[in-house]
């Protein structure tokens, strides 16, 4: 027997609708559950200004050649990008008729293309001077690949794609990888795995490194996508939407995973080096964000690491023996970026923080809500993740604004109209700033 998408999908709503209730239809009886109430928003103690007005270090700002994928790409030391600024789009195209899912994962711009997977999982190869395809690769929008997830209206759940070589590696949130001709869009090969790979891949050497939902890190060859090595940790009964990416450290890999444990493997082995289980604290409400979202910030510093658990706390880590060297509780969000020693974040109350990665303490902090023409504060905003360049900080948000901010106080400098319906944040490649709508609209700056 079949079972219809709508009926599935409504049983669903009737079970989630009859949660705390003693009857399948919803009785006025509440069940009497024991223990405190947590709140989902957690206070923070420790987003408070602490450090002393002083300039403010980072690197000299160098043009990215090619954005490839992820956000947390960039070295600490070269994490302050350039561009020709302009206040006004020099091009702008249309990429395609298919819309952009909200937070979907980033583009990857060179010189001359731009390759792009769009919300029903098309992966698009655009020329940028003329706007027109290239090629498109349908592979993960066919019914044999999506399964059981054709219940989810081809709308995929994260993943992302990341270039070596004329190879372009890909996810989107299913259980499969594959690899991709650059020049024409065919299939190299694809690999299968038992539950959803929602990482964006990381090509280390001669290996493909990507993450599942449920705690296990695949290092395939890049060539065949043949397994060389697979790490499992602590499975959970409750995973995430999203994963973080692992990152590559010298001789180590570094992985975030959904029990806030933060694990270094030997990359030629699999094999653990160290662990840190950043204060794990689950109670109910950490549960429910994590359910949503594990994407916890995770960047390299010149000899540790900084990353983020469930609570929203941010932790120096150092690299050798993986002990913690400091931790603050600071609402912090995945929308991040280290340059030099300093860290730029999103709280959850969409402000923006100035951390100093030496000892923890803050800059400063802008909010950044909006309200509309009566006063309200507008409650779907959507903040982006910050970019140093030029020693600015820049985002967006979803409303049409550009802001440029003062490294140094904090101070919004200008706002830039852009496009509305924005939640993939600033882009820069080859000196020019790439705005990309869900609209299905680029705009070239």
């Amino acid at each position: 027997m079949q079972i219809s998408r709508f009926s599935l999908m409504f049983f669903m709503l009737v079970s989630l609708c009859c949660c705390g209730s003693d009857s399948w239809f919803g009785g006025d009886k509440k069940l009497d559950m024991p223990g405190e109430r947590v709140p989902l928003v957690v206070r923070s103690k420790d987003l408070v200004v602490t450090k002393e007005k002083s300039k403010i270090n980072i690197p000299y700002a160098k043009i990215n050649l090619e954005w490839n994928g992820a956000f947390n790409q960039f070295p600490h030391n070269a994490a302050n990008l350039s561009w020709h600024f302009r206040a006004e789009p020099s091009n702008s195209l249309a990429y395609s008729e298919q819309t952009f899912l909200v937070k979907a994962s980033f583009p990857i711009i060179n010189a001359s293309n731009l390759i792009a997977m769009s919300a029903d999982g098309v992966v698009h190869s655009y020329d940028l001077e003329s706007g027109q395809e290239i090629w498109t690769n349908l592979f993960f929008s066919q019914e044999e690949s999506r399964g059981f997830f054709d219940i989810m209206l081809n709308k995929f759940l994260v993943g992302g794609l990341k270039k070596d070589s004329d190879v372009i590696y890909a996810t989107a949130g299913l259980a499969k990888v594959i690899a991709i001709n650059e020049k024409d869009g065919q299939i190299i090969w694809e690999a299968t795995f038992s539950s959803p790979i929602r990482s964006v891949p990381l090509i280390v050497d001669d290996l493909v490194i990507i993450q599942s939902i449920d705690n296990k890190i695949y290092a395939l060859n890049k060539n065949d996508g043949s397994s060389v090595w697979t790490h499992i940790s602590n499975y959970e009964d409750i995973n995430s939407l999203s994963v973080s990416s692992p990152v590559e450290s010298g001789k180590l890999l570094i992985a975030k995973f959904s029990n806030d444990e933060v694990v270094a493997i030997d990359k030629l082995t699999g094999e653990e080096v160290w662990s840190n289980g950043l204060v794990n604290q689950q109670n109910f409400g950490l549960i429910a964000r994590n359910v949503f979202n594990n994407n916890s910030l995770v960047h390299l510093g010149h000899d540790y690491l900084v990353t983020s658990n469930s609570k929203g706390n941010i932790f120096k880590i150092n690299l050798d023996t993986g002990d913690t060297v400091w931790n603050k509780d600071v609402a912090a969000t995945s929308k991040s970026w280290l340059s030099g020693d300093t860290l730029f974040f999103i709280s959850n109350a969409n402000d923006l923080v100035c951390l100093n990665m030496q000892d923890g303490s803050v800059y400063w902090i802008v909010n950044l809500s909006k309200q509309d023409e009566e006063g309200k504060a507008i409650v779907d905003l959507y903040v982006s993740n910050p970019v140093v360049v030029d020693g600015y900080v820049y985002l967006s948000n979803n409303k049409g604004d550009l802001m440029q901010i003062n490294i140094g106080d904090g101070e919004i400098e200008q706002i830039i109209k852009i496009a509305e319906n924005v939640y993939i944040g600033p882009i820069f490649a080859n000196g020019k700033m790439f705005i990309i709508s869900n609209d299905g609209e680029i705009s070239v700056y």
